[in-house]
This record gives C-alpha cells, sequence and structure tokens, in this order.
C-alpha cells in the first residue's frame, strides 16, 4: 500500500510539473505573437525589429520541440509509475494472509520463548553452558509430529538431534559421526515414527518431486508398492544396518550401542499410542532375544515389535 501511494504521487507530481510548463509555453508564444506586428511596423529599428522577431520564432519553435519530447517522455513516465502503482497495490493485496500466517507464527515462538526464558533461571543453563555432554544421538525424521518430548520431558543437554526426511543415515553421516565421534554418544538411536511420509512417497512414485527431495528419497531402501507399515519397520532396520557398518568398531568394543525404534503417535502397530516401539538393538530384531538382552534389562515396560505379526 504504502509504494503505491508513493508513485501515484510521483506521478501526480510530474503530471502538474508538465502542465505548469506547458502553461509557461503557452505564454510565450502568445507574448511573442501578439508582439509580431509592433516589432515589423516600419521605421521601428528595421532589421535589428526583425531579427528580434525571428530568434524568437526559433526559440519558441525550438521550445515546442522540447515541450513535445518531454510530454511524451512524461506520459511514458506516468505509465511506468502507474503501472507500478498498480502491480504494487495488487502484491500488497495479496500479501496479508501469508504475512497473517507467518506473523502469528512468529509471535507463537517468541511468546513461547519468552515464557520458557522467564520460567527457567541461569542454574538451569549451568550444566551445559560450557559444553555439551548428550547421552545419545538420534537420527529423526523431519514429520512435525514427532518431536523430543516424546522420549524427554528435557532434552537440554541429553539428546544430539539430527532430523531428516526418513530418519536416514546417508544424508546426515557427518552429523552422526560427530555424535559419535566427537561428542561420543554411547547409543546412536534411529527414529521411525508411523505414518511416515518420506517412506510414503519412497514406495511410490515420486518422480514429480524436486531434484532436490528426490535425492533424499533415493537413499530410503524399501519396496516399491509395499504396505507402507512394514516398510517403515525395514526402513529402520536399514538405517541401523548403515550405521552398524561405520561403525562396527565402536559396537565391537562396547562403547557404542545403534537402537532402532518406531514412535507410534496412531496406534497402528497397536502396542499404545505415543509409545515408543522397539524394533533393532545392534542388528538383532527378533522380540525373544531383544526382550533377553542386556540392553533392555531394567526396562519393563518396554515395547519390542514382532514384525512377523504386523497385520495389513
Amino acid at each position: 500500500m504504502i509504494l503505491s501511494v508513493i508513485a501515484i504521487a510521483i506521478a501526480t507530481v510530474i503530471w502538474i510539473k508538465t502542465r505548469l510548463a506547458n502553461r509557461r509555453l503557452f505564454d510565450s508564444q502568445f507574448s511573442w505573437r501578439n508582439a509580431t506586428p509592433q516589432v515589423l511596423r516600419p521605421g521601428v529599428q528595421g532589421a535589428h525589429s526583425a531579427a528580434f522577431w525571428w530568434r524568437q520564432v526559433r526559440d519558441c519553435e525550438r521550445a515546442t520541440v522540447e515541450w513535445r519530447e518531454r510530454k511524451m517522455l512524461t506520459k511514458a513516465l506516468v505509465g511506468l509509475l502507474m503501472a507500478g502503482a498498480f502491480l504494487a497495490s495488487g502484491a500488497m493485496a495479496e500479501s496479508p494472509v501469508v504475512g497473517d500466517r507467518a506473523h502469528a507464527a512468529l509471535l507463537y515462538v517468541l511468546e513461547n520463548n519468552a515464557q520458557f526464558a522467564s520460567s527457567h533461571g541461569s542454574d538451569y543453563y549451568a550444566r551445559f553452558t560450557d559444553k555439551q555432554e548428550p547421552l545419545v544421538t538420534m537420527v529423526s525424521c523431519s514429520d512435525s509430529r514427532v518431536h523430543l518430548h516424546a522420549v524427554d520431558p528435557t532434552p537440554d543437554n541429553d539428546v544430539f538431534v539430527i532430523r531428516n526426511i526418513g530418519n536416514q543415515f546417508a544424508t546426515a553421516q557427518g552429523s552422526v559421526e560427530y555424535g559419535v565421534h566427537h561428542l561420543h554418544t554411547p547409543l546412536l538411536m534411529f527414529v521411525g515414527h508411523s505414518a511416515c511420509g518420506a517412506v510414503t512417497a519412497a514406495v511410490s512414485d515420486y518422480s514429480g518431486e524436486s531434484p532436490a527431495i528426490k535425492r533424499e528419497l533415493d537413499t530410503i531402501d524399501v519396496a516399491k508398492g509395499a504396505e507402507v507399515k512394514r516398510e517403515i519397520v525395514a526402513n529402520v532396520n536399514h538405517q541401523v544396518a548403515a550405521a552398524l557398518q561405520r561403525f562396527e568398531q565402536e559396537v565391537a568394543a562396547g562403547t557404542l550401542a545403534v537402537v532402532g525404534v518406531i514412535y507410534d503417535f496412531r496406534n497402528d502397530y497397536e502396542m499404545g499410542q505415543g509409545q515408543l516401539i522397539v524394533v533393532n538393538i545392534n542388528g538383532e530384531t527378533d522380540p525373544e532375544i531383544l526382550r533377553k538382552s542386556g540392553m533392555l534389562q531394567g526396562a519393563g515396560a518396554a515395547k519390542i515389535l514382532d514384525a512377523s505379526r504386523l497385520s495389513d
């Protein structure tokens, strides 16, 4: 709106200046035409008067040409400015829909952060102000329905989290290696989830997606046309296998465990809505062996998936 007002104001000023210039030109033409009979009157300065009159004619003709050029230029400028004003007003008319949503989203984030900051004193930050010491490197899907509060109510300094579509190792290997080798987390966890959009796309035709999205979907190893719920499990197992190949020495030395889980916020796997279901521990997927493994000692309430019993 502001841009359109400015454009219209500039166009108006140019129009007024042009009208004033036209008026001055008319006045000058009128004055020398009226003076012509007197200037050419016999016996009054003769040749000098004639020369003066011709100079007036020449100057007036030159001014007329300049006025026409200026008029054409002014019309062009006014047209451009009015077109710009129209486009600007149209753009401004469309922007509030997007702008209002973005504004509301930004306010939501900032207000929540203000509440968080006001409710946490310096003691809360003291333990991780200068150094992070997370317990787990977590590779999670970017899906907005999957967040840390489902596994840790206070994830600060606990979880080194990496997010991408399909909770993949291949598209985040550098970040995963940083968590394992530099932060020395003893646990590397891949978190799949129910209704994963990346897996849904990967089992179908995604040729219409952008090159960047296709590159990330290409690295999801699932069966085309297969049932999505099963392939979500398969994808988690593939990510664990890829990580075990890279961190074979760390796992053998007992300094790292690689675990695959599924966060089921829809209860697709019928073990309870919102449950974190164990699928794979260091390559082992047999539920009976997993239940007896040392990794799950003390976790009596742990949910373990039996993929062989998955219903379609």
